[in-house]
């Protein structure tokens, strides 16, 4: 591969990172674009459309709490909120 080629492949895995997620079995979920980009949804392979809403869950700042947790089940990551949530709070996940 040429150069530019390698310089937009970084771009686009340091874009990526905030949303790929590594399972514990080490199986990798990437809802990013061919350019690192997370699109509105993204297509199963089975063709149904998923909202990639909860890849923008952010990380508290320090003080705050989480509200968030994830759990995996198989090849599955689910997220659940830990206690009631009211309208227009913020989502946030402790991301280790």
């Amino acid at each position: 591969p040429s150069q530019a080629s390698g310089s937009v492949q970084a771009s686009r895995q340091e874009k990526a990172r905030s949303y790929v997620w590594r399972l514990e079995n080490g199986n990798i979920i990437d809802p990013t674009d061919s350019e690192g980009n997370l699109p509105e949804e993204i297509q199963s392979l089975l063709g149904a459309k998923i909202s990639t809403k909860l890849c923008r869950i952010n990380e508290p700042s320090r003080g705050f709490d989480t509200n968030v947790v994830t759990e995996e089940q198989g090849e599955e990551l689910v997220f659940r909120v830990e206690r009631d949530v009211l309208a227009g709070e913020e989502l946030f996940l402790d991301y280790g």
